[in-house]
Parts: structure tokens; C-alpha cells; sequence
């Protein structure tokens, strides 16, 4: 199930999805991706069945980059038989008492649930667990709030699927797992964005992206890039604060580079140029020339190209390198 939504809907004592393969099929996977599960409810009670239920003896049920927030049964809202790899996902249900109802049976043995890369609300512990099944929580795991855009547009409601966009202050920006080989995920989110944007998955259905792009392309980024600025978080409230810009380039180029700024708005705000790479200094003054790749740096003193102080807020910050880009956030604080 890719690029799917299931919304919206009052499903009695019933359950809006449900998936059971036994032993005899052992070829049957169940797979969701890229899908949004948002603002259904049913009017089962504590303890009645899960909103979804899955259910596979013979191979891992897998959930990456799905977001299943907002739906109501006063009960949970996964029921889970099997193992299950759950990556890059959120799992926000305020109106469940559980998110995942983990479930033993002594005739399919212990199972197992990986979970890496989630925003999980209260955790760990909104998982249930019983008899030996085991539950593989991971430290990359968040509990935080998702911080949905509609939460602060006051335009978006909760039965739009745009309600469940990443807003822009949310810590599941470049917040899923570096690694997604093998996650089967589709090339576009949701929304039909470029579903990896600076390199690195967000969690959750959306991909948050908001810097243009000239030529109104979705940017090819290559992991040969290696871009990155500290200290981030800036502290701004000091006389003269800066940020060091660093970034790593298979090879060396012979054109002038720039950094581009951006606010959230997507205006550009500073233009920086970049002169000789690190390499080229350390030859230039007679040293041992560095093997590794040409690194380069520049420093931004958190001024626009007209010299004024900017305010505190999250920025972003592009390289272009012929026809790759790679964009990175940073946040300025007081």
C-alpha cells in the first residue's frame, strides 16, 4: 500500500484496514509506505478491537514513512500479530490509550518488533507487549509532538490530508534513518514531492521541503557532498554571532562557489562567496597537502546581503555544485 490515504471515516465496532495472512501463505507481505491513516474513528471501547489489525505468521509486516495520527477508538490503534519493522513513521493518536497492542500466540511463537526512526506519542510505552514477544525500541525514536502544519494554519483543518504536513519548527525534519535501502519506499511523498530532500528522510508520509529552486526542479542530491554549519543551534544574542559554514567535495572546482540563505518563507536573505579550499591554504603556505577530499568553509555572521542582523528563527542554507544541490537547516536562537 503506497502513497495511500485512509481518512475520514466512522467504521462502527469495526476496524478501517485489516490484513491477516497465515502460515500456509508464507509468499504473502503486507507493505505500507508513503500512506496517511487521519480522522477516523470507530465506537469501540476500551480494550475492543484496534483500529488496524495485522496479522502475518510467516514474514515481517513492514510500516516506513506512514503517518497515522488523529483517529479515535478509545482503545489502540494498531493490533499487531507477527514481527513488525516499523521506520520512519509516525504514530499520534491522542484518542487511543495504546498505539500498538503487540500480541503473543503460542502457536506462532515470540515475535519481534524493530521500531527505528519514529515519532511515537508517549514512547515506548505506548507499545503493549505480551509473552515473549520483544520490542527493539530504539534511541533514534522520538515522543515528541509531530508539529503538524495545521496545528498553526489556521486554514487547515484536521479532515485535510494537508493538515498533516510537517510544519515548519517540526523535529521529524531530516529526522528519519540515513539508510533507506531496502525500505521499498516510492521516489515521491504524498504531496508528489522528491521523497528524499538534503539527503536524509524525514518521518512521516510528507517530505518537508521549502527552499525554490530556480530552474523548479527537485535538486539530485548526491551523499559525496558533505555540507553542514556549526555551532547549530546560533546563539544570536551575543555582540557578534557567526556560524561556520563547512563542506566536502569529491573534487576540487575550479568555479567560484556560493552559499545561498534562505528564511522559511523561501526568500533569500545572504549570498555568500567561497574562496580557496582548505587544501589549496595549506599547499599555498608551503605545507603537506591533505589526501582527502577538497574541503572548503566560510563563516556567516547572521546579516542579510544589506548588512542587517537577521531575527531568530530556522534558516536553510544551499550549495549548488553544477546540476546537484544539497540544503541543510540550521535554527538561530536568543
Amino acid at each position: 500500500m503506497n502513497n495511500t490515504m485512509i481518512t475520514n471515516n466512522y467504521c462502527g465496532d469495526g476496524k478501517i484496514f485489516m490484513y491477516c495472512s497465515d502460515e500456509e501463505h508464507p509468499e504473502n507481505r503486507c507493505i505500507i509506505n508513503n500512506s496517511l491513516v487521519a480522522n477516523n474513528s470507530s465506537g469501540a471501547e476500551r480494550w475492543w478491537p484496534a483500529l488496524m489489525y495485522l496479522s502475518n505468521t510467516s514474514n515481517p509486516i513492514s510500516i516506513s514513512n506512514t503517518t497515522i495520527a488523529n483517529n479515535y477508538n478509545g482503545s489502540k490503534m494498531l493490533e499487531v500479530y507477527g514481527d513488525l519493522e516499523l521506520t520512519n513513521s509516525i504514530l499520534y493518536n491522542q484518542g487511543c490509550n495504546a498505539e500498538i497492542d503487540f500480541v503473543w500466540l503460542s502457536h506462532i511463537g515470540d515475535k519481534a518488533i524493530n521500531a527505528y526512526n519514529n515519532c511515537i506519542e508517549n514512547g515506548r510505552f505506548a507499545i503493549f507487549s505480551t509473552g515473549g514477544n520483544s520490542v527493539n525500541y530504539d534511541a533514534s525514536n522520538i515522543e515528541y509532538n509531530p508539529d503538524f502544519e495545521g496545528e498553526s494554519d489556521q486554514d487547515l483543518t484536521d479532515d485535510m490530508p494537508e493538515y498533516y504536513r510537517l510544519g515548519v519548527s517540526s523535529l521529524c525534519i531530516d529526522a528519519g534513518t540515513p539508510d533507506t535501502l531496502g525500505l521499498g519506499i516510492p521516489p515521491t511523498d504524498l504531496d508528489g514531492a522528491a521523497r528524499i530532500w538534503n539527503g536524509v528522510i524525514d518521518i512521516g508520509c510528507y517530505e518537508y521541503n521549502i527552499v525554490p529552486n530556480n530552474d523548479n526542479t527537485q535538486p539530485q542530491v548526491t551523499n559525496q557532498i558533505k555540507l553542514y554549519n556549526y555551532p547549530n543551534p546560533v546563539d544570536i544574542s551575543h555582540s557578534n554571532p557567526y556560524t561556520f559554514i563547512d563542506f566536502q567535495l569529491p573534487k576540487r572546482q575550479t568555479e567560484a562557489l556560493e552559499i545561498s540563505i534562505y528564511n522559511i518563507k523561501g526568500q533569500l536573505v545572504r549570498t555568500l562567496q567561497v574562496g580557496k579550499s582548505r587544501e589549496e591554504m595549506i599547499k599555498n603556505v608551503g605545507l603537506e597537502q591533505s589526501k582527502s577530499s577538497n574541503s572548503y568553509s566560510v563563516t556567516w555572521n547572521c546579516r542579510d546581503n544589506n548588512g542587517n542582523r537577521v531575527a531568530s528563527g530556522i534558516y536553510f542554507y544551499k550549495l549548488t555544485i553544477e546540476s546537484e544541490s544539497v540544503v541543510k537547516k540550521m535554527m538561530l536562537v536568543k
